[in-house]
């Protein structure tokens, strides 16, 4: 019930990943990644070389993988996190 529409989901989701050049604007950085460090929870380097967490939006979990060494653009968050325990 439901598995043509998370197939097209999937497909529209995977062709606006590997299809789109999007330039970085003053909130957006260059990053590198280093590890995983969970489920959705990547450890980066930024462009100073600072070192730092980063996490994957939950619709690209199972669908975009992204591995040691790859480059990739990450959003600087605006305030504060909150981490549920």
């Amino acid at each position: 019930a439901g598995s043509g529409r998370k197939t097209n989901y999937r497909k529209s989701v995977q062709n606006e990943y590997l299809e789109s050049f999007p330039e970085p604007d003053e909130n957006t950085h260059v990053a590198q990644m280093l590890a995983s460090r969970g489920s959705n929870i990547i450890e980066i380097t930024l462009e100073g070389g600072t070192q730092s967490l980063a996490i994957l939006p939950r619709r690209f979990r199972k669908l975009i993988w992204v591995k040691r060494g790859d480059f990739i653009l990450v959003r600087s968050s605006v305030g504060e996190i909150e981490i549920s325990t």
